[in-house]
Formats: structure tokens, C-alpha cells, sequence
């Protein structure tokens, strides 16, 4: 406890929200009482973000370095597993204990993509036999490419027909290039059609394609039904079926090429394991939920496998929001599945992708209409691979801390100086990659660092101090009114 002359301010005031109270007294004898709760606090700063107490610390091994090096280490499932959502828990420590600024980026790759090229076929020439096969001959241009295909483009619906393919050379040498190919159309059962041919490697530049029987026998979709009845009885039903004979017409004839243009957009992918798969069955809506749980890594695409086929179902994946009252569930991607496999067609696609998102629950909702549940045998996720980039000096030991523990305070994202690294990463400098040692459990902090004003307010031997204190100023406020009042004329 001091005693300062000349105050400048009345009443009381407590400042340093840790432990430091500030109590002001003013009459005429202008003094000031200042009491200090512990030598510790006044001596403390308010903790910083960096200060927290994380739950996790992980080495991070990188070769012996002599200079300064731009490093990088990928997060994993650990770190993801206790980390926030955006991430500003995490945080490099040197050997001194101080913070490393870095960057959190998602490394691109590259990939290809395939690019369809399609050309007219100008001046082709068509011999019809006598057993009603067509014979197309094809010539391709001084400068076309070599083709990769053929695509006979009609408008019928409704039809298959057997096609061969001929290499020519001289009019009179000629190699069989696809023996048993097949193009249709079979809009009566499902939406599927096949109009192209592919071809293999060769460097013939003129072609010889025989359509087998080119006129279709098709049934029509209309029955002629005659009933006889004598009285009310039915004595004799006859159904007449009208068979429609029609040539195969054909608008043009094409040939496409296929090419793959490097993509450098996407980001890196990996697989990563999904703790538990749920699969429901929800008959009053038609549909199947499958459930699914995950280490909250950013999860960015999911792939079904299934034995069953022949089918196109509408999926969504969905995410909880969990309310007072109530979970409700979000939709985040959507897209369409299929498993098409009938005679010579073989499509599958069991993906549905969408934004990366950090969840430990999903749910995939197959809509299934009045067809039946699909029998989903396991599932697979994916998700984009996220670094940390920061630079290291010679000979230093660096660690990763992440993970507030659950009574930890909340924080805001750091707000690190990354100039210098942004500057050289878009200098194409490649960081040299590290990795992360086992998980151990982040030593605790010292019990003194975690006083805040609560704390030492609730402290009795702090609350003992101040009563003594409001005390003591009270009776030297009473002292000093006292010796005021005797000096006043009685007169007045």
C-alpha cells in the first residue's frame, strides 16, 4: 500500500482486467491509495493468442539445413482431428519458444483432360449389296489428324446395328480394325445410346465400315385387340402386333479425335478412411440414407461401390446443423450416379463431389423413386491435402502445437507477416517437404500464467486486503471531516 499526494482524478478504478485495482480518494488532503493484489500480476501481460495452452505438440523432422529454407509439412488426420475449422489454433514454435509465421495453401497438380475433336467427313461414297448390307467408304483430307474414331450420327430411336471397320490401302489392301462393333439406341428401356466407334492405333488414312442388315424390324408400340362376346361373355380375344419394316437412316458421318490438355488447377487429393458407414432404408420417402462419420478432414468427394446395376439415381450429401430444438440437415453437393451395363455398353459413375468441408457427420441421400434400394456395399472419401509453408533458419529445431484445450478461452486467426513467403512461393521457389513426429500430449502451463481478474477478485486474502483497505479510508475520511467540522463558526 502507498500513500501518493496530489491526485488528479476521484473515486475508484480498476484497470489491468488481471489483477492490478486502483482505488482514488479526494478532499483536501488529496491522497491516493493504490493497492497492488500480487507482485506476479503486476508483472504479467494480458496473454496474447500465442500464450494459450494447445493440447497436442508434434516434432517436425526436416534434413540438416546450413541455410535458410523455405519448408513445408502436410496436415493429417491427427492434426485435423482436434484442430479448429479454419485453423487458428495451429501454430510453429522455434527452439526459443517463439512463434514462426507461416501460410496454410493447398498444393496444385497437375492433370490431364480429355478434349473431343470431331470433323465432318466430306464426299463419303455408299454401295448397298445384295444381302442389304451398307458399305460406307471414308477418306480423310490431306490435313486431318489421324482419327481416333467414327461416329455414324442418325435419327432414329430405337434400333442396334452391327458395324466392321476396314483399313484400305491401294483400293486393294485392307486390315480389319474392328471386327463386332455395335451402335444403338435403346430409348424403350432407358435413356442410353452409343453412336460412336472406336478404333485402334493405325495410320491408315482411308476406311471401309459395313453396316450388317440395315433395315430394323420393329414392333409397333401399338396393339390391334379384338374381343367376340356371347351375351356377357368373352368367347375369343385376338391381338395383332403391326410390324414396321425401316432403312437405317444415316445424317452424317463423323470422325473425332481425342486429345489431353494439361490441367494445373485442381487441387492435390488423397484418400482418407471414414471411421463408421450407416446404411437406412427410409420407405416412406423412397430413399436410402447412409450415415457417415469422419475425422473432420476436409472431405471433398465420395465414391459408392455397389453390385447392383443398370440404374441412375439423383444423390445429395448433406451436413447437420444442430439447434436448441433440433437437427437439421444442409445440402452441400449434389449429382447423378449410374452403373449402366447391358450387352456392349459399360458405364459407371459413383461419385458425387462437392466444396471441402470439415465435418465428423455426413449423410449420402440416394433418392430411389418406386425402384429398389440400391445395395451399397462400402464407401470411400477423398479430400484435399492442405501444407504448411514456413521459413526456417539454419540449425533449428522447430514443433507444431494445435488443439485449445476445451476451457481455453476463444481466439482469432493469427495475423502473421507472410510477405516473404507468399513472395516466394509465386517465385515458383519449391518448399522442401518435412514430417510430422508421433502425437504427444502439450506440456501443461504454469498455474500462475492462468490468473485473470476473476481468479484473484475470488482470492479471500485479496478480498480480506480491500476490506481492510475501504477501511482504513474510510476512517481517515471521517478523521479529516470531523477536524473540518469543529473549525466551522457555530453561527453558521
Amino acid at each position: 500500500i502507498a500513500v501518493v499526494p496530489e491526485c488528479a482524478s476521484p473515486g475508484f478504478a480498476f484497470v489491468s482486467r488481471d489483477t492490478v485495482v486502483t482505488i482514488r480518494l479526494i478532499d483536501r488532503s488529496e491522497f491516493i491509495v493504490v493497492a497492488a493484489c500480487s507482485h506476479a500480476a503486476l508483472e504479467q501481460r494480458c496473454r496474447a493468442a500465442d500464450d494459450l495452452p494447445r493440447q497436442f505438440v508434434r516434432e517436425i523432422r526436416s534434413e540438416p539445413r546450413t541455410r535458410e529454407e523455405l519448408l513445408s509439412v502436410r496436415l493429417d488426420g491427427d492434426v485435423y482431428a482436434a484442430s479448429h475449422n479454419d485453423y487458428r489454433d495451429l501454430q510453429v514454435i522455434d527452439a526459443a519458444g517463439d512463434p514462426v509465421p507461416y501460410i496454410i495453401r493447398q498444393p496444385m497438380m497437375t492433370t490431364t483432360r480429355d478434349v473431343q475433336k470431331n470433323w465432318q467427313v466430306e464426299n463419303p461414297s455408299l454401295i448397298v449389296h445384295d444381302d442389304e448390307s451398307l458399305e460406307i467408304t471414308l477418306t480423310l483430307k490431306k490435313d486431318d489428324p489421324q482419327p481416333h474414331g467414327i461416329t455414324i450420327i442418325t435419327p432414329l430411336r430405337n434400333f442396334e446395328q452391327r458395324v466392321q471397320v476396314f483399313g484400305l490401302a491401294d483400293d486393294v489392301d485392307e486390315s480389319l480394325l474392328v471386327s463386332d462393333a455395335v451402335i444403338f439406341d435403346y430409348a424403350r428401356y432407358m435413356d442410353v445410346r452409343q453412336h460412336e466407334i472406336r478404333l485402334p492405333e493405325t495410320t491408315h488414312r482411308r476406311f471401309r465400315v459395313v453396316i450388317d442388315r440395315p433395315t430394323s424390324v420393329q414392333e409397333s408400340q401399338l396393339l390391334e385387340l379384338s374381343r367376340q362376346f356371347r351375351g356377357d361373355d368373352e368367347v375369343a380375344r385376338n391381338e395383332d402386333t403391326t410390324i414396321e419394316r425401316r432403312p437405317f437412316r444415316i445424317d452424317r458421318i463423323e470422325f473425332f479425335r481425342i486429345e489431353q490438355l494439361p490441367v494445373t488447377n485442381k487441387s492435390e487429393t488423397m484418400s482418407c478412411p471414414v471411421s463408421g458407414v450407416v446404411v437406412k432404408i427410409d420407405e416412406e420417402e423412397r430413399q436410402t440414407l447412409i450415415d457417415i462419420t469422419s475425422r473432420r478432414e476436409p472431405i471433398t468427394e465420395f465414391a459408392m461401390v455397389t453390385s447392383s446395376r443398370n440404374f441412375r439415381r439423383s444423390v445429395h450429401v448433406q451436413v447437420p446443423e444442430i439447434s436448441r430444438r433440433s437437427t437439421t440437415w444442409r445440402e452441400i453437393g449434389h449429382a447423378t450416379i449410374s452403373h449402366l451395363e447391358f450387352r456392349d455398353l459399360h458405364e459407371e459413375h459413383l461419385s458425387v463431389s462437392f466444396p471441402p468441408q470439415r465435418e465428423e457427420t455426413y449423410r449420402i441421400v440416394i433418392d430411389n423413386g418406386d425402384n429398389m434400394p440400391l445395395n451399397i456395399e462400402t464407401v470411400s472419401a477423398f479430400s484435399v491435402i492442405n501444407e504448411l509453408v514456413f521459413l526456417a533458419s539454419p540449425s533449428t529445431t522447430y514443433r507444431l502445437s494445435y488443439g485449445l484445450s476445451p476451457d481455453a478461452k476463444p481466439i482469432s486467426p493469427p495475423s502473421y507477416d507472410t510477405a516473404a513467403i507468399r513472395a516466394m512461393l509465386d517465385k515458383h521457389i519449391a518448399p522442401l517437404p518435412t514430417e510430422l513426429a508421433a502425437q504427444t500430449a502439450a506440456p501443461p502451463v504454469q498455474a500462475a500464467s492462468q490468473l485473470d481478474f476473476k481468479s484473484v477478485v475470488n482470492n479471500p486474502w485479496v478480498l480480506g486486503t480491500l476490506v481492510i483497505l475501504l477501511v482504513v479510508v474510510l476512517g481517515c475520511a471521517l478523521y479529516f471531516a470531523g477536524r473540518r467540522f469543529e473549525q466551522i463558526p457555530q453561527d453558521q
